[in-house]
């Protein structure tokens, strides 16, 4: 019995850890989304060098068509990413 449901416990971690994974936005679905929308007209490698919490701030304000974004305190503009002036 015990290890049955060692071996069950298992398989959900296992799927769970898959799941999240999957399900997790990377940085390549924030860059592709911000380009999507609309809100970065470079190339899409130039994205790359921008921190991973940063890119997820802007894609989401760029998913909900707000024209601006905070991060770690500072107000951006969401097309462009620039600071907002």
């Amino acid at each position: 019995m015990k290890k049955q449901t060692l071996v069950w416990i298992g398989i959900y971690a296992v799927v769970g850890y898959a799941a999240y994974m999957y399900f997790k936005p990377s940085k390549k679905k924030n860059i592709s989304t911000i380009i999507s929308t609309g809100n970065y007209s470079s190339a899409p490698s130039n994205l790359q060098g921008f921190g991973e919490d940063f890119l997820k701030s802007w894609a989401k304000a760029a998913k909900k068509n707000e024209p601006a974004f905070v991060f770690q305190g500072k107000v951006y503009n969401t097309n462009g990413g620039r600071i907002k002036a």
